[in-house]
């Protein structure tokens, strides 16, 4: 599992396929892909993903990400939110960045009007 404790959701296999367990959202750095807060992601583990994958990371050792991995050629690899108010996370600006899992899937556990 995860180093500290998340929200984290078990589901059985017949329902989520390829993904080893479940994240709930919390933010909105990923708004512009249709990801908001509440939603739960569909993780596969691993510790490496394509360009333009979106992946859960840990950065410096303790705070949780959902991102899509940049990995530009010729260049350090970045995380890129999906919302234009937040900065990019580059590979070689911070102390530590892991790839936990890549996103394979998403459930909504609720409607809303927005």
């Amino acid at each position: 599992m995860l180093d500290e404790a998340l929200d984290v959701v078990a589901f059985p296999e017949s329902l989520v396929g390829r993904a080893d367990f479940g994240v709930i959202v919390r933010g909105d750095s990923m708004s512009g892909l249709g990801i908001r807060e509440g939603d739960i992601l569909l993780v596969r583990r691993q510790d490496t993903a394509e360009d333009g994958e979106i992946v859960i990371a840990r950065v410096n050792g303790g705070e949780y990400v959902v991102k899509r991995l940049r990995r530009p050629p010729g260049k350090p690899p970045y995380l890129e939110s999906a919302n234009p108010k937040y900065q990019p996370i580059a590979a070689d600006k911070v102390e530590d960045l892991r790839i936990i899992g890549r996103v394979v899937g998403m459930l909504r556990t609720r409607f809303t009007n927005n």
